[in-house]
């Protein structure tokens, strides 16, 4: 499996031409043939709906919780020891997504970077206005566009550390 992956399958780039972003989204609208992009705003919200309440269910997942923020945090000690800049980018989502989500997620994620080891780089676009329906290929997952975006954001704030 290490062998496929490793030095087969990711040899390529996670996406190319025969794995694109957009043969990658998920797809939770009735009619999977259309792209994001062609959804009505109620076929959006139904889309985003279906998709936040597969991620809500995690919210009481307290043990996943607890294991990984010991595993976060000894990632953050260990970036601490060896000088490594620890960078933790959150990726946009739709608007559509955002309001289905439970909100607690935000508030349970910076409890665990306030508690962690070390100084952490945060770059948190969850909400960011900037990235528009085009961006993406699904509610939570950035399509070309959207990829591109946000690859610049990043670099940009790559400069100032």
């Amino acid at each position: 499996v290490l062998e496929i992956y490793t030095r087969g399958e990711y040899n390529k780039t996670y996406f190319h031409e025969n794995r694109s972003r957009n043969m990658l989204a998920s797809r939770m609208w009735d009619d999977t043939t259309k792209d994001w992009i062609e959804l009505s705003v109620e076929e959006k919200e139904v889309a985003a709906q279906r998709r936040a309440a597969m991620h809500n269910k995690n919210k009481t997942r307290y043990n996943s919780l607890a294991e990984n923020t010991k595993l976060f945090n000894e990632l953050s000690a260990f970036c601490t020891e060896n000088n490594i800049n620890l960078i933790v980018v959150v990726t946009p989502v739709t608007k559509y997504y955002l309001k289905e989500l439970y909100p607690g997620f935000k508030e349970m994620f910076y409890d665990v970077l306030s508690e962690a080891e070390g100084v952490i780089h945060l770059m948190d676009l969850t909400d960011d206005e900037t990235y528009v329906d085009e961006d993406f290929n699904d509610m939570d997952h950035l399509g070309d566009a959207g990829a591109r975006k946000m690859t610049q954001s990043v670099f940009e704030l790559l400069k100032g550390i």
